[in-house]
């Protein structure tokens, strides 16, 4: 896997982090299974951003517009119909521990922790997130505001988490850029512990700490 700021190309204009390491699903089923849903008939797609129904279909699910500046890089103001919450006023009448599935969304990584701790399909790649050093990303921010470090160790927690994974070469462009030193000291734990898993890591990098590790 390739690692760069780039890769946020490849990605769709909904996507968010919590879709990216595999917690929008689960998420989604536990807003689900509420009484409300059940009595409504809702199903995990109600509260999909990218399926019409529980989306706010104005903004489609982006929770801004977007603006094309021609010359000038394109400008996102909030969506005036949902102000920036991204789903309709019905899915949002539905609440799991007296959230919405919108403010879930508006929760970092830091805050999210204590309510999903204990879930499995949740709880534990939230840590590996806060063990990363991205506990203030929130669970819903776009993915056109996130940095190139950011994406890349996104890129990590996913594959951590994974069950299965055959062996791989990892190419990382800088992973240290923008990080303070605590969050370079988790960087390199967490990358010995992705060579103790028996992956190759090759690594483009300045910091003379990360370089003393190869």
């Amino acid at each position: 896997f390739v690692l760069g700021k780039k890769l946020a190309e490849r990605f769709s204009a909904r996507s968010i982090p919590a879709t990216y390491v595999d917690i929008m699903t689960p998420l989604r089923q536990l807003f689900a299974e509420t009484r409300l849903s059940k009595a409504r008939g809702y199903t995990l797609s109600r509260f999909s951003l990218n399926k019409r129904g529980g989306r706010c279909e104005t903004c489609e699910g982006l929770g801004e517009l977007r603006v094309n500046m021609q010359l000038m890089p394109d400008l996102f103001i909030p969506c005036d119909e949902c102000l920036g919450q991204r789903y309709n006023y019905e899915t949002l009448q539905v609440t799991w521990e007296n959230h919405t599935i919108a403010q879930v969304l508006a929760f970092s990584v830091d805050e999210a922790i204590p309510f999903f701790r204990y879930i499995p399909s949740i709880g534990p790649t939230l840590e590996l997130m806060q063990e990363l050093g991205l506990g203030y990303l929130t669970l819903g921010q776009p993915f056109h505001t996130l940095s190139g470090g950011e994406i890349q160790r996104l890129k990590l927690v996913g594959d951590l988490v994974a069950k299965t994974q055959e062996t791989t070469l990892y190419l990382l462009d800088e992973p240290s850029a923008g990080l303070h030193f605590e969050d370079i000291q988790k960087l390199m734990t967490i990358l010995h512990r992705i060579v103790d898993k028996g992956h190759s890591i090759f690594v483009i990098e300045h910091h003379l700490n990360l370089l003393q590790q190869a």
